[in-house]
């Protein structure tokens, strides 16, 4: 008899599937940690644990406190009227996400743009809106973390008026 094999085809699993299953990793072992971490603490407190164990209930206690999300800054700077918020809805797939128009700026102030929590779909746009002083601060910050001097009084970032 001839018997044919079929190899079978896994389909490579989608980011959405691969964060899934991150984040399910990262629940059970939170868990686990949560499991370990009293019995641990009542032993401190009995003067149970030898060094190594004080060492495993640290870092249980600091592995609790830490902060697992992840996240990208992403910074799109260039001229009034180029196309950045273009650029942004069309890579986000959001086509109505931030106004754009090809005849005055409608974006001239910063905006977070962060995908919403808990699964949920979509995004969450935040903008703050600086006073001078506030903005000229930041941008002093900024010029001075790469390598700038950014301390001069008499600099000013605003082109005369005059």
């Amino acid at each position: 008899m001839l018997m044919l094999h079929t190899a079978s085809v896994e389909s490579k699993p989608s980011p959405r599937e691969i964060e899934g299953r991150l984040n399910r990793l990262l629940s059970d072992g939170k868990g686990f940690l949560a499991q370990i971490k009293v019995p641990l603490q009542n032993m401190r407190s009995n003067g149970l644990l030898d060094l190594q164990s004080d060492n495993i209930l640290k870092r249980v206690l600091e592995t609790e406190q830490a902060d697992f999300s992840a996240t990208a800054v992403l910074a799109f700077i260039g001229d009034s009227g180029v196309g950045k918020s273009k650029l942004l809805t069309a890579v986000l797939g959001e086509p109505n996400l931030l106004p754009t128009s090809g005849l005055h700026a409608c974006t001239s102030f910063p905006i977070e743009i962060r995908q919403r929590e808990n699964g949920k779909q979509g995004y969450r746009i935040e903008t703050k809106f600086l006073q001078q002083n506030e903005l000229e601060s930041e941008m002093r910050a900024i010029v001075h973390d790469v390598g700038g001097s950014g301390t001069d009084p008499k600099f000013s970032f605003y082109k005369s008026s005059r």
